[in-house]
């Protein structure tokens, strides 16, 4: 996702270039047809020897080259970026449109001294800052000021906050900031963004005939986050830790419900097969099973000793059948009485321990 967001970051930075590209072919091809058309009137002008004639003419001659070429270079520009329109009216017809669309502005603007690549940088600037709040803020109100120097223009557009709060879904990905720092990079000057008092203001300044300063680097309080991918990383290890939660925390559940369940289904069965003492006690050998029946439990013991047991009886088709003697399941030797029968009568009854020697 940051790799991506590189790549829109330096498409954006080439799209505002086109856009620089084709403002220079407006103003630039503009004064070069015009020195053609002056030589052109030069050279058929009269009072002129034919050195002054030919001078004009190579002097027509390369300034239609010149266009030619810049309109060549501009081209191939436009082929390196996605083809843009480019930046035209002034501020005053920009504001109004602005205004038209349904934005509160109030504006001051004072241009006069700026150089044509200044002045169309800070139109951009207040081009990019309003459509911005027409998008994120709307109905916020927005001060525009505008105001040129001998040596700087001073840019600053700031919108209060949103009455309604902005709009659903209308996630910023800064592209439009990312080309407009560009431009203001490429005129020599400095583009702060970010918010202000709960709305949002863009500053520029840009001097007067200043060489492109250095590529920006966000500092500490003016840094650009990559809000979406940063968002999206958290998202991914919050899942890794639910995942990594649910992976240890869901079989431990169902292996405590499983234990819960046998323990209960254990107690159950430990509890519905115990046979009381003086039951046992009341037991006659050769009693018939039918007599045996009303007093013996509901369950046989199916935890039971697994030593000492007696050996079962010598005879043939003899059951036997195991009841608990009242003691505790927490006890270290289990104990148990055995009734055997045979022929639908009592033949043995016996009780043994597992600890008894």
């Amino acid at each position: 996702m940051e790799s991506r967001q590189q790549l829109v970051a330096a498409q954006a930075r080439l799209r505002e270039r086109a856009r620089i590209a084709s403002d220079m072919h407006d103003s630039l091809g503009h004064e070069l047809s015009l020195i053609a058309v002056r030589a052109a009137a030069l050279e058929v002008a009269g009072g002129l020897d034919d050195a002054q004639r030919d001078a004009a003419a190579q002097l027509r001659t390369s300034a239609a080259t010149a266009t030619e070429r810049l309109r060549e270079i501009i081209g191939v520009l436009r082929e390196d970026a996605a083809p843009v329109e480019p930046v035209q009216g002034d501020l005053g017809e920009l504001i109004s449109r602005a205004r038209a669309s349904g934005l509160q502005i109030k504006s001051t603007v004072d241009a006069a001294e700026a150089p044509p690549m200044v002045a169309r940088a800070a139109y951009r600037v207040v081009q990019e800052a309003l459509t911005n709040v027409a998008k994120h803020a709307p109905g916020a109100a927005v001060t525009v000021r505008v105001r040129s120097s001998g040596a700087r223009t001073d840019v600053s557009v700031v919108n209060a906050p949103p009455p309604a709060g902005p709009l659903p879904g209308a996630a910023s990905g800064h592209v439009g900031l990312i080309g407009l720092r560009e431009r203001v990079r490429l005129v020599g000057g400095t583009l702060r963004a970010g918010p202000d008092a709960g709305g949002f203001a863009v500053t520029a300044t840009l001097p007067h005939g200043a060489a492109p300063s250095a590529p920006f680097t966000p500092s500490d309080d003016e840094a650009e986050p990559s809000t979406s991918s940063a968002r999206a990383l958290e998202l991914a290890r919050r899942d890794v830790r639910r995942s990594l939660v649910q992976a240890v925390a869901v079989p431990l559940g169902l292996f405590a419900a499983l234990l819960g369940i046998a323990g209960i289904a254990f107690l159950y069965q430990w509890n519905s097969s115990e046979l009381p003492a003086d039951g046992y006690e009341r037991l006659r050998i050769g009693q018939p099973r039918t007599e045996v029946a009303p007093q013996l439990p509901g369950n046989q013991r199916a935890a039971r000793p697994v030593r000492n047991e007696p050996p079962l009886p010598p005879v043939p088709g003899a059951v036997c059948e195991y009841y608990g003697t009242g003691r505790s399941w927490l006890d270290n030797d289990y104990a148990a009485y055995r009734l055997c029968f045979a022929d639908g009568k009592l033949i043995t009854k016996d009780r043994f321990t597992e600890g008894a020697p």
